[in-house]
């Protein structure tokens, strides 16, 4: 299952940085990764896992993560050794995770029915390991798993709801926040704990509402 196998991946990523440097006589400045679902649930791994995300001169493979809709809500910054908790647990390792941008389908609840509530979770756990400035979670309204690329129902079509013009702004703010250190709007979450409350008590940065929803 190569969603699954990060060997396998960054394989790819190193013929790909090969190819530019054949091609254009230098390698690239930055690689970032962007995955959906299966490919979201595969860069958490590549992100979390010690050792996975470093190449044989101590840099990162990928200088920036934008997750679309993980996978089942997975993987969780968690990493049980005897019973116990190891993951980003020391500051040494806190500092090999890069900037992250996590992207939540609101109305996928999934098989289990809690797909959102791991995304939530997910973010939740990288704010209690002090990881949540190099973080971002952004929940969308009104879309499933699959937007306006789900076209296996041709009636459902007009239904659907193309995400691709957000993506494109989230890949410049993602490159402007490693390359720059300009930081992205703060996490938008229908779950005040994380969108956090304003002087009035309501969410201070609610989920994200397109205009075919808002």
């Amino acid at each position: 299952n190569v969603s699954s196998h990060a060997g396998y991946m960054i394989g790819f990523t190193r013929i790909a940085e090969n190819i530019l440097q054949k091609r254009l006589g230098r390698r690239p400045s930055r690689t970032y990764f962007y995955g959906f679902s299966a490919g979201g649930f595969l860069g958490r791994l590549i992100q979390y896992h010690p050792g996975f995300n470093r190449g044989e001169d101590g840099n990162p493979i990928f200088h920036g993560f934008l997750l679309d809709d993980a996978g089942g809500g997975m993987w969780l910054p968690v990493l049980m050794v005897d019973g116990k908790d190891t993951l980003f647990t020391r500051e040494e390792d806190k500092k090999r995770f890069v900037k992250q941008i996590d992207i939540t389908h609101q109305l996928y609840a999934g098989d289990t029915g809690d797909y959102v509530e791991k995304k939530r979770e997910n973010a939740r756990i990288l704010r209690q390991k002090g990881l949540g400035a190099s973080h971002r979670m952004y929940e969308i309204r009104g879309v499933s798993h699959f937007d306006a690329g789900q076209v296996s129902r041709p009636d459902l079509v007009s239904q659907t709801m193309d995400l691709g013009g957000l993506i494109d702004s989230l890949i410049d703010l993602l490159d402007q926040w490693v390359e720059k250190g300009k930081e992205p709007p703060l996490t938008k979450s229908d779950l005040p704990e994380l969108g956090g409350k304003n002087k009035s008590g309501s969410n201070a940065n609610p989920a994200i509402a397109l205009p075919q929803v808002a």
